[in-house]
């Protein structure tokens, strides 16, 4: 629509509406010149927006993209870390599965009396106890209740024609007087003695009973151990119901013990006392006199599972009323520490043989014992 024709339309109106408008004075001409600066401004502010807008789509892309990095990224940790958290609970489940495997088989072997059981196995060092105990029931003076059952059988003897037996009931009762530590041990044998000849034949009867009191003292040594020494009383009073199982007398003498236990695997001392007689059984004053020193060499070898080894428990002994003779007899004691349902019990065999060569010993023989062990805390 052209200048002159919007000139007539408002003319037009003002003469309908019966108003008088003012007419407008017709714009400037624009020159081609002004146009082309305004087409040229309008391309430039058209291109400036352009870039803006592509500035703002870079910028949102770059956000989303960042965005998406950072998912990924969150998505990816979580990954890992689930995967390292379940791969830690599989090895955690193998190690548990191994111990109780491994547990299983201790308690299979331990069924089979292959393998020592175990009260608490919380250091795995449960053998410990175990050897505790072994060092103090192999201990002639620890203060450990003991109650001991030992027989000897003789296959041969020289007092004698045949075998001869000996059954030996043998408590061990620790007690105390103030601070001194005091150990007593009575021994009872019951005897069936070898064929003695004659009318006599074999005599059986309960022979003399003897008792030993140890009065010990410690002597710390440093390290894991102590070593124990002290006087020894001993009194033999005559219970024997035979002449020939019993000497008649009542006896008594001093001696004297000491052990090292500085090294919990390996124990050595030694024990002696002397017993003379000093009165006669029921007035019968025709018996022989005794005069006798006794002593025993200690030395025992600690193993794993409770087991140990050592020398001979069967006293060596001087008769200074018979010719000064000896008696000497060699020995190895095998011998265990395990239990009876819940009851510790130390079991060992011990064969022997006398090496003294007199015409009155045991030419050979072997020892079984069992006692009963009551550990106190």
């Amino acid at each position: 629509m052209n200048k002159t024709a919007i000139q007539c339309y408002l003319m037009m109106l003002t003469v309908i509406a019966g108003i008088a408008v003012p007419v407008q004075a017709a714009p400037p001409e624009i020159s081609d010149a002004e146009l082309k600066a305004l087409h040229a401004q309008y391309l430039e502010e058209m291109s400036k927006q352009n870039e803006r807008e592509q500035l703002r789509d870079k910028k949102s892309q770059t956000q989303r993209q960042g965005r998406r990095l950072h998912q990924y990224q969150q998505s990816a940790l979580r990954d890992i870390m689930e995967n390292v958290e379940a791969d830690s609970l599989a090895r955690q489940a193998k190690r548990t599965d191994f111990k109780l495997d491994i547990a299983s088989v201790d308690m299979t072997l331990a069924s089979l009396g292959m393998m020592p059981s175990q009260d608490n196995p919380a250091e795995g060092a449960a053998d410990s106890p175990k050897r505790d105990l072994a060092a103090d029931a192999t201990n002639p003076v620890a203060p450990l209740i003991q109650l001991q059952f030992k027989n000897v059988f003789v296959g041969e003897s020289n007092a004698g024609d045949g075998y001869s037996n000996t059954f030996v009931i043998q408590p061990v009762i620790p007690w105390k007087i103030g601070e001194q530590a005091i150990l007593s041990r009575f021994t009872l044998p019951l005897i069936a003695t070898a064929d003695l000849g004659g009318s006599i034949g074999r005599e059986y009867g309960v022979g003399d009973l003897v008792l030993l009191n140890a009065f010990t003292s410690t002597i710390d040594k440093g390290g894991p151990g102590q070593a124990m020494i002290g006087p020894i009383f001993t009194t033999t009073l005559p219970t024997a119901t035979s002449d020939f199982v019993g000497e008649g007398k009542y006896q008594a003498g001093p001696g004297f013990i000491y052990i090292n236990t500085a090294n919990k695997d390996l124990q050595w001392g030694i024990l002696a006392y002397q017993q003379w007689s000093f009165a006669d059984a029921g007035g019968d004053d025709d018996r022989r006199d005794v005069n006798k020193l006794f002593f025993q060499p200690i030395i025992t070898k600690h193993f794993e599972g409770g087991w140990y080894i050592s020398a001979q428990d069967i006293l060596w002994s001087v008769d200074f009323e018979d010719n000064n003779r000896w008696s000497l007899t060699a020995g190895v004691r095998i011998g265990r520490i395990t239990k009876l349902g819940e009851q510790p019990v130390n079991i060992f065999v011990e064969p022997f043989y006398d090496v003294s060569g007199n015409n009155n010993g045991n030419e050979w023989g072997v020892k079984l014992s069992i006692s009963f062990l009551f550990p106190t805390s």
